[in-house]
């Protein structure tokens, strides 16, 4: 996170395993420290990380493997409040077909 005080550009991509698609990402971010929340908005860091998205795309994943889904991982909490068809849950633990 120190890495974005000093150059805030960065990219996130988001992958759909069991659909072969990927959604990338390309922005600013900004972290905020210290920040005064209910644990569960930050999962007891007191950190939030702010991404502006400048451009996306949507393109094939490019994957050897096929994989499936096993269970919703315990260590990610559930995200709440996001409006996007391109997110469904949290992060995944996935495996090989």
């Amino acid at each position: 996170m120190g890495n974005l005080g000093l150059k805030p550009r960065c990219g996130l991509v988001l992958a759909d395993f069991e659909g072969a698609r990927q959604l990338q990402l390309a922005g600013h971010a900004r972290a905020h420290f210290g920040v005064d929340a209910d644990i569960d908005q930050t999962g007891g860091t007191g950190r939030w990380i702010e991404f502006q998205v400048h451009s996306w795309r949507s393109t094939p994943l490019n994957l050897t493997q096929r994989c499936r889904l096993l269970e919703a991982s315990p260590y990610n909490p559930l995200v709440r409040g996001v409006a996007s068809a391109a997110f469904d849950g949290p992060p995944r633990s996935l495996v090989p077909r």
